[in-house]
């Protein structure tokens, strides 16, 4: 959990924050560069395991029209325009995660929250 989100109550900070957030961003992406790497394709058990999580995912999340994600992780802007690298412009849809990430954008911007 950041560190600039301990002071606020319980209910408003989900288990899952801004930091894991991030961290399964950059673990799909290591995933995907990984199944181009190993040429995974629709013949193979992995495609079909990624594809589920990835509807999973799609379902949690909503699509990011002002790129703030990226524009927050400087690691991500290299898959700005990449379309195979969908997820680095999806932001979690509400909750307390969606909360937390819209803060913690703000404060990367340098605005208040």
């Amino acid at each position: 959990m950041s560190a600039d989100m301990r002071e606020f109550p319980a209910e408003v900070v989900g288990e899952f924050g801004y930091d894991d957030f991030m961290d399964a961003l950059f673990t799909r992406t290591y995933l995907e560069q990984a199944a181009l790497e190993l040429e995974i394709t629709q013949g193979d058990h992995e495609y079909y395991a990624i594809r589920a999580s990835d509807e999973l995912f799609r379902i949690l999340t909503r699509d990011d029209p002002n790129l703030v994600i990226i524009e927050s992780e400087p690691m991500l802007e290299k898959h700005r325009a990449d379309a195979n690298f969908w997820w680095t412009r999806r932001i979690p849809d509400g909750g307390a995660l969606g909360y937390e990430v819209c803060r913690m954008v703000r404060a990367v911007r340098g605005l208040k929250y």
